[in-house]
């Protein structure tokens, strides 16, 4: 039986802890002996550890990062800036502690964005040093450019992880072109990413309202975004769309939930402004401890209205899996997976196709619920987490 360690760095609840757990409960992980080690302050850790309980051929553990720091005071930020590097040398240092002497078959770096110094970057060379023969690191959302002045060092570490890694993985074709247009090397030589999708498990959930506390009018709408609440998820559009037509008699039959959690100040800005425009149909509910399924289940629509840029999409994937009907911004990769027979997509940041497909939705419900349908059908076919398992199960085994 291989043993397999896979490192992760994050902070906050997001769709790599989502693709985590449906990867290693699929039935293939199950003749692996996974560890997954996180960063200590990794708040998504602590649900992903509850859902874990029952395999016990997962544990989790935990360790310091010196990239998950976060600081307010700009003097702060410009000194850790600068020692970036010095803590990724010390970082290698605490990784070959980490895993010398467990015999390890494989290490899978799980990365968010990429392009700038990460603890998993750190964990690859730890386990070069080691002689671990299978290295593996998987990009979720995109390569960022290096700042000018770190651009040098940036190239070196790129090129030693290019090298040492046995394969890089991202999650969408998205991702494979950023990570080739703006991943600096030292040397131009051979660099061919390969594509594993994410997957969603398949599932014949009943829809009902699984969420009776919370979704009480039924006479109603009820429209969900479930994400973390940021300024590049697109929450602010809705509610500056939901504000502009607060006459607007198709928009005031809709109840609008958004779902998941964010800075504290970035939130309470857009719960004043829904206050002093005297909006009464957007709710924020906050972090739901409940299957994503069954959160989007329990809702008449999804939007995902992200601004910039995503690397998969798991809340829509998840939504078409639930036979959710859903609108969102063509960004990214959303465009691998859905169209607009399959659902509904929307240009970023304009307030008038989202009131214009809105609208359409309340009038012509039948047609979305059959792109719901179809959606269902074609995300279970093409993106299902056994094809994925079997994808990571066959790279672990080459």
């Amino acid at each position: 039986m291989k043993n397999i360690i896979i490192v992760w760095d994050s902070l906050k609840i997001g769709g790599v802890d989502t693709y985590l757990y449906y990867l290693v409960s699929n039935k293939k992980f199950k003749k692996f002996n996974i560890t997954i080690l996180t960063n200590h302050n990794n708040e998504a850790s602590i649900y992903l550890k509850k859902k874990l309980k029952k395999f016990n051929n997962i544990n989790l553990e935990t360790y310091f990062s010196f990239f998950t720091i976060k600081f307010d005071n700009l003097l702060l930020r410009t000194i850790y800036f600068f020692l970036k590097p010095i803590l990724f040398i010390f970082s290698v240092i605490i990784f070959i502690k980490r895993l010398k002497g467990r015999n390890f078959d494989v290490i899978i770096a799980q990365c968010g964005n990429y392009g700038n110094l990460r603890s998993e970057q750190a964990s690859i060379i730890a386990a070069n040093i080691l002689g671990l023969k299978k290295k593996i690191i998987v990009i979720h959302h995109k390569c960022e450019k290096s700042r000018i002045f770190t651009k040098f060092l940036n190239s070196i570490i790129n090129s030693l992880i290019k090298k040492f890694s046995t394969k890089f993985v991202t999650v969408s074709r998205a991702s494979k072109k950023s990570l080739m247009k703006n991943c600096n090397f030292v040397f131009k030589n051979k660099f061919n990413p390969i594509v594993i999708h994410n997957g969603i498990p398949k599932t014949d959930i009943k829809r009902k309202n699984y969420l009776k506390k919370i979704i009480k009018k039924k006479n109603k709408i009820n429209i969900c975004m479930l994400s973390r609440v940021t300024p590049n998820k697109g929450q602010e559009d809705l509610v500056n769309m939901v504000i502009k037509n607060n006459n607007n008699s198709k928009i005031n039959q809709m109840n609008f939930y958004i779902i998941g959690d964010g800075e504290n100040s970035y939130v309470e800005k857009l719960k004043t402004k829904c206050k002093k425009n005297n909006i009464k149909n957007i709710y924020f509910t906050g972090f739901l401890n409940l299957e994503s399924i069954k959160i989007l289940t329990s809702f008449d629509l999804c939007l995902s209205l992200t601004r910039d840029y995503e690397g998969f999409g798991l809340t829509i994937g998840e939504s078409m899996v639930a036979s959710t009907p859903v609108i969102a911004t063509d960004v990214g990769a959303v465009k691998e997976f859905l169209n607009h027979k399959n659902g509904t997509l929307i240009k970023v940041n304009n307030e008038f196709m989202l009131k214009k497909e809105l609208i359409n939705f309340s009038l012509n419900r039948k047609k979305f619920i059959k792109k719901a349908y179809l959606a269902k059908s074609e995300i279970n076919k093409k993106f299902n987490t056994n094809i994925m398992a079997n994808k990571y199960f066959s790279l672990i085994n080459k």
